[in-house]
C-alpha cells in the first residue's frame, strides 16, 4: 500500500549521523593527509606528519588499522607505521555513481558497549589477539579472552565459538553449558523464554538449555520464538505454529507470517493467498479472507477485501470503517487516528471514537509526529502546511513537499525547488536558497548544495561553516572527519573545515 505518509523530499540525501555527543568528541590521533604529491600518509591534529605519505588511498582509523592502497595493493596500517596482511591482487573499485557514499564505521571492543533492555551483568570485549571474552560492569575481565566469537548473554548464557570447532553456550562463570561441534551447530540466537534457535548441519530448529530440540533441525528457515508458549516453524512458503513444546498448534499453513501487535499477528494462507490474523498462540481467529491486509495498531488494522477498497476492522474481525477508501493507514503511534482517503481527498479517522476527527478536505496527509503536528496539502493552493490534531494551522501552506520536523528541531522545507530549513513556529530559519539540503548531524551541521554545484556545510543558523567548493561529499564519522573531494583531488576534512592535505604540484 502507497504510504504518503512516509516520504524522502526528491533529492535530498539524509546523511546517517553518529549518535555520539559532539561535546564529548575529540579528533582522531591520527588523520589521513594528502601531500603535494598526491599521495596519502597520516598526520596528527596539529597537521604534523607520522606516517609518511606513500599510499595512493588512505582511509580514517577503525580501531587500531586503517585501510590502505598503493600499486595495486590493498593491506591495512597499525599506528606504529608497520603493515599487516598485503593484498597484491588488489583491483581497486569502480568510483561511486552517487556522490553520496555511506562509510560503514566500526568501533572496537572495548571503547564501545552496547546497552540492551536486560542490562547483562557481563559484557563481551575483544583483546589485541582478536580473542573475545567478557568484562563486567566494572571492566574488570570476568572470563578470559579465547573465543573467536562471543554474543551477549540472554537468560544466564551466552552463544560462542572457540577456535574452528567448538560452538556452544557458556554460563556466566565461563563453564560450558551447552557444547557442539561447529559441523554439528554452526551459530544459535540468544535464548528467549527458555528456548533458542540453532541452524544446524541439517537445517535449523530450536532447542531447550537442557539441549533438547523442542523443533527438530530440519527446516531451511529459522524458527522463530514469539512467546513462552508460540513458536512460528516451517519453510519458506508453508510456515505453522507450535505451542511451547513444539507441538502443532492447528493444521495450518502461511506464506506469510508478521510480527505479534496488540495481541494479533498478521498472517497469509498459504493456500488461498488471502490474509487473516492469529492470536498471540497462533491460532486463527480471524479469518483468511482479505485481499490486502496491515498488522493492527491501537486494536485497530486496516484489511482490503477483494474487489472493494480499504477499511478497519477491530481485533474480533468487526468492521470499524467501512472497505470503501483508496487508501487507509496508522497516523502516529500515540493516537487511535488513521489517515484515510477516498478519490483525492484525505482526511483522520478516529478508530477508537469511530468518527472523523478530521474531514477529507487535504489533497494529501502524513502521520502526526510527537507533538501532533500533521503535513497536509491545501486544495486550494496545492502547497504544503502543518495542522494539529484539531485540524488547526500550525505552519502556513506555501511548501511544495511535505515538512517533517523531528522533537523540536529544524525541518527543511522546499519552495520552488530550493530547500530551507524552518522552526515550530513558522519561522524560516534558512530561506529556501540550496539546490540540495540535508538533515543535521551530531556536531550541528548540515551539508548543502548551493545553485553553482558545489556542496558546502551550514549550521541551524544558516551561517556557512564549511565553506562552499567541494564537488563530491561523504559523512561525517564519529570523530568529525569527513572526505571530500574538488577538481585537485580527495583528501579529509574536520568538523571545524580544517583541510588536511597540500595543493597537489603542477
Amino acid at each position: 500500500m502507497k504510504n504518503p505518509g512516509i516520504r524522502l523530499f526528491a533529492g535530498i540525501v539524509i546523511i546517517l549521523a553518529s549518535s555520539a555527543s559532539a561535546h564529548a568528541q575529540k579528533l582522531p590521533g591520527l588523520i589521513p593527509f594528502r601531500d603535494k604529491q598526491g599521495l596519502f600518509g597520516y598526520c596528527d591534529s596539529m597537521k604534523k606528519i607520522i606516517i609518511p605519505c606513500r599510499f595512493d588511498r588512505a582511509e580514517l582509523f577503525d580501531g587500531d588499522s586503517a585501510l590502505v592502497e598503493w600499486e595495486n595493493k590493498q593491506g591495512h596500517i597499525f599506528k606504529n607505521g608497520k603493515m599487516g596482511k598485503v593484498d597484491s591482487n588488489f583491483v581497486p573499485p569502480p568510483p561511486p555513481a552517487w556522490p553520496f557514499t555511506w562509510i560503514p564505521m566500526t568501533v572496537m571492543f572495548p571503547t564501545y558497549v552496547v546497552e540492551t533492555e536486560s542490562s547483562p551483568k557481563l559484557i563481551p570485549v575483544r583483546a589485541k589477539s582478536g580473542l573475545y571474552g567478557y568484562m563486567n560492569r566494572k571492566s574488570d575481565t570476568a572470563i578470559a579472552c579465547r573465543y573467536k566469537t562471543a554474543d551477549y548473554y540472554a537468560e544466564g548464557l551466552a552463544f560462542v565459538t572457540e577456535g574452528d570447532s567448538v560452538s556452544g553456550f557458556i554460563d556466566e562463570q565461563g563453564k560450558w553449558a551447552l557444547r557442539f561441534s561447529q559441523a554439528e551447530v554452526s551459530s544459535a540466537s540468544a535464548f528467549k523464554h527458555g528456548l533458542a534457535e540453532f541452524a544446524s548441519s541439517r537445517g535449523r530448529g530450536i532447542m531447550t538449555k537442557k539441549g533438547t530440540w523442542i523443533i527438530p533441525p530440519i527446516f531451511d528457515l529459522a524458527p522463530v520464538v514469539i512467546g513462552p508458549d508460540c513458536i512460528l516453524a516451517g519453510n519458506s512458503d508453508a510456515r505453522f505454529f507450535c505451542n511451547g513444546k513444539g507441538i502443532p498448534v492447528e493444521p495450518k499453513f502461511y506464506s506469510e507470517v508478521s510480527s505479534l501487535s496488540s495481541g494479533r499477528i498478521l498472517v497469509q494462507d498459504a493456500q488461498s493467498r488471502l490474509y487473516g490474523y492469529t492470536d498471540a498462540k497462533g491460532k486463527l481467529v480471524i479469518p483468511c479472507i482479505y485481499a490486502e491486509a496491515v498488522g493492527f495498531s491501537m486494536n485497530a488494522a486496516p484489511a482490503c477485501m477483494s474487489g472493494m477498497g480499504w477499511g478497519l476492522i477491530d481485533l474480533q474481525g468487526r468492521k470499524i470503517l467501512p472497505f470503501e477508501y483508496n487508501q487507509v493507514f496508522f497516523a502516529g503511534q500515540e493516537y487511535s487516528l488513521f489517515v484515510i482517503q477516498r478519490d483525492e481527498r484525505y482526511g483522520y479517522f478516529n478508530a477508537r471514537t469511530k468518527k472523523m476527527d478530521i474531514p477529507l478536505t487535504w489533497q494529501d496527509a502524513s502521520v502526526f509526529d510527537e507533538r501532533g503536528w500533521a503535513s497536509v496539502m491545501d486544495t486550494s493552493t496545492n502547497s504544503y502546511g502543518m495542522i494539529n490534531r484539531s485540524g488547526e494551522k500550525q505552519i502556513d501552506f506555501l511548501y511544495d513537499e511535505q515538512i517533517i520536523f523531528s522533537g523540536d528541531s529544524l525541518a527543511i522545507i522546499s519552495r520552488e525547488n530550493r530547500f530551507g530549513l524552518i522552526n515550530r513556529a513558522g519561522k524560516e530559519v534558512v530561506k529556501p536558497e540550496y539546490s540540495e539540503l540535508n538533515s543535521f548531524n551530531s556536531f550541528g551541521l548540515a551539508w548543502a548544495q548551493n545553485w553553482d554545484g558545489y556542496y558546502g556545510c551550514i549550521n541551524n543558523k544558516g551561517d556557512t561553516i564549511i565553506a562552499f567548493k567541494f564537488n563530491t561529499i561523504y559523512n561525517f564519522d564519529e570523530a568529525g572527519m569527513a572526505k571530500v573531494e574538488t577538481g585537485d583531488g580527495a583528501y579529509y576534512i574536520d568538523r571545524k573545515g580544517n583541510e588536511y592535505f597540500e595543493p597537489v604540484e603542477e
